[in-house]
């Protein structure tokens, strides 16, 4: 994702804060529409439903924010849909070997927990008799891309970040019953709310389609598919869970849409057209429920501006007080937290791993590092030891402290920000009054 962010950054240049966030909107945006007509030309009319019912429910999960989740919905849907081809004794074309070995690596270096859904949607469609010479190009194309990823980042750091940190804080597979069951277990457990109610029609779609496709014997497909469901769900959500607590969900979900379309797919094809209208009309009532419903988030009326404000103000104003009130090869750190103050600043951290932030305070490693930087090579401007606590590792000792200058605000308030007693008198009354303009001013 940085790797996308750097490349949307250089065409498109953004100049502030509120255009950096309108760019990688839009890049979301024109990948979802480009993916999705992908997906509609290789797998058919049917996918337009999945279009659609994704579409209208990925805000729910944060999908159409500039989150891995969100992008790796369509190439694993792709993949399980090459998967569930193949055991239908569909046609399964050259290039599709070639893509999936692109999606597959796509997914794993873009959202690592979802490497094992990934490995198993692409060990089905390569692995087995004839191992032919596409399949062949396939598992090399997938391997070389892999290993050049892993290799132009030191190995070992990378290996850290990956595995260790991963391992050490975040809990996977928890209730890992739940999640092979959890089209099951969304009409027992969750939150009453518009998103779980639509969950719950399209869980019954999807176990009456499930029961169907076992009956016509595609044994095979139905335990690829419940396998590879449970595996991209590791990261367990609630049912009815919405927004910062369930963008993890967002890929799980719109597997589990494609699945329903591509068995409604196979049920035409079969040519049990009543069950194939039922759903059909089923699921175009349920778009039309939540386009209508006063519940969805369609009708809310937002102000986009006080969004902004409220969301990133903060990092617009104290970046900006760092940019008038610093030179540009003075040093800044950011102690947990805010890290977009970095890029409003336009100054480069002291910090020998640019930023501190997410789990690294939580580790030795990177702690011990930071407290290193204070000693050796303090930077010019910190944020962080706010007065409320707000983050509590985001705190210095008074010893280090009493070598910075707290900043307050125009209405006598301490801030979070300060600044190397060594660098004030370099500051002019020019800069201290650009300084008043954005609310702080002079100790």
């Amino acid at each position: 994702m940085a790797y996308i962010s750097y490349l949307i950054q250089l065409f498109t240049q953004p100049t502030n804060i509120f255009e950096l966030l309108l760019r990688h909107r839009q890049f979301v945006l024109l990948f979802s529409f480009t993916a999705n007509l992908l997906l509609l030309l290789r797998f058919g009319f049917f996918g337009i439903g999945f279009v659609f019912l994704y579409e209208l429910l990925k805000f729910y999960l944060f999908g159409e924010r500039f989150l891995g989740e969100g992008l790796i919905v369509y190439p694993l849907a792709y993949l399980v849909g090459i998967v569930i081809y193949k055991y239908q004794n569909k046609k399964i074309y050259k290039v599709d070997y070639v893509v999936s070995a692109i999606c597959s690596w796509f997914i794993i270096f873009t959202r690592i927990p979802f490497l094992l859904s990934t490995l198993a949607s692409f060990g089905l469609i390569v692995l087995g008799k004839p191992f032919s010479k596409v399949k062949q190009i396939s598992l090399i194309t997938f391997l070389l891309l892999s290993l050049a990823t892993i290799l132009i980042h030191p190995v070992q750091e990378y290996i850290f970040n990956i595995y260790t940190i991963n391992t050490g804080f975040f809990e996977f597979g928890r209730d890992m019953i739940k999640s092979f069951i959890y089209p099951l277990y969304i009409f027992l457990s969750g939150e009453w709310n518009i998103f779980r109610h639509t969950l719950i029609v399209l869980s019954g779609v999807f176990v009456v389609l499930l029961i169907i496709t076992v009956k016509q014997k595609q044994y095979k497909s139905v335990i690829a598919l419940l396998a590879i469901l449970g595996l991209a769900n590791l990261r367990l959500v609630e049912p009815g869970d919405v927004f910062y607590g369930a963008f993890h969900m967002a890929p799980w979900l719109g597997v589990f849409l494609f699945s329903i379309f591509l068995m409604l797919q196979d049920q035409f094809q079969h040519k049990n057209y009543k069950i194939t209208a039922l759903f059909a009309i089923v699921l175009i009532s349920l778009i039309g429920y939540i386009l209508i419903s006063p519940r969805s988030y369609i009708h809310e009326q937002l102000n986009q501006h006080e969004m902004l404000v409220n969301n990133f103000g903060n990092e617009m104003q104290v970046g900006e007080v760092v940019k008038v009130l610093s030179d540009p090869d003075d040093t800044l750190f950011l102690d947990g937290f805010d890290d977009l103050i970095y890029w409003q600043a336009q100054r480069l951290s002291a910090y020998k791993y640019s930023w501190y932030t997410s789990a690294m305070p939580n580790f030795a490693k990177y702690s011990n590092t930071r407290m290193k930087m204070f000693k050796d090579n303090p930077p010019d401007f910190y944020y962080g030891s706010c007065p409320d606590e707000r983050i509590a590792l985001g705190s210095l000792s008074k010893d280090i402290l009493k070598e910075y200058q707290q900043l307050i605000s125009t209405d006598d308030k301490p801030t979070c920000l300060y600044i190397n007693k060594q660098k004030l008198p370099e500051i002019t009354d020019k800069q201290w009054g650009q300084a008043k303009e954005l609310l702080y001013k002079q100790p």
